[in-house]
């Protein structure tokens, strides 16, 4: 075995780690909750920045317990907030309707409906040992392609506005993973996303625009920062 993503499908490693919790999702808080999974997110390790984030990402997105396998007092600030991201729970189920249709599935779609507007939030994983571009068809997660939405990558912190049917990401590391929140412009003021919650848009508690202000609160139930 030469990491925990080049494994033969029986022995242990964090691809078969993610797999099985992305075949096993449409279970999740229909049936039961998931296992408890096992996170890494410390720098010395394996597993590559990219293979950490595509773990987190998956764990985060399908709103399940997990541990958390490292000496937080270890940890650097930024592999902390990673972490710490994924906490509260994110509420509600994921939509894992395409789970069944690869080996690998490679697509989760989430959608965060709160005070700040409807969010839809899709994980697109790049399996593959080389850099690809990833794409999804907006219809096919539910999401009208007709006029201008806001795509905010959670990883790489940019926003862009996007207008087609097909949407297309700039190349994702090997094992890596696109996180992106989508909302349609439909208010000239509007929530766009935040580092805050692996989930974006399930921080805000309030949001209430008028008279020329904007009024919102961020509730996360714990220190952030």
């Amino acid at each position: 075995m030469r990491g925990p993503f080049r494994s033969a499908p029986c022995l242990p490693a964090t691809r078969n780690s993610i797999a099985g919790s992305l075949n096993r999702a449409w279970t999740q808080r229909r049936w039961w909750w998931l296992d408890a999974d096992n996170l890494l997110a410390r720098e010395k390790q394996e597993m590559t920045a990219a293979e950490v984030q595509t773990l987190l990402t998956v764990e985060g997105m399908l709103g399940s317990h997990y541990v958390l396998s490292d000496d937080v007092s270890e940890l650097s600030e930024e592999r902390l907030r990673w972490a710490a991201s994924l906490l509260p729970v994110a509420p509600g189920q994921v939509d894992a309707s395409a789970t069944f249709e690869e080996m690998l599935p490679g697509r989760l779609v989430r959608r965060v409906e709160g005070p700040a507007g409807l969010m839809t939030l899709i994980t697109l994983i790049n399996w593959s040992d080389r850099p690809s571009s990833l794409a999804v068809e907006l219809p096919e997660i539910g999401v009208s392609s007709e006029g201008p939405l806001m795509v905010y990558d959670y990883w790489h912190q940019t926003v862009s506005v996007y207008q087609g049917q097909e949407l297309r990401t700039d190349p994702v590391p090997p094992h890596g993973v696109a996180h992106l929140a989508i909302q349609r412009r439909s208010a000239e003021v509007f929530y766009v996303g935040s580092n805050l919650h692996i989930c974006p848009g399930t921080e805000v508690s309030a949001w209430r625009v008028g008279d020329g202000e904007l009024h919102f609160s961020i509730s996360l139930g714990r220190r952030a920062r």
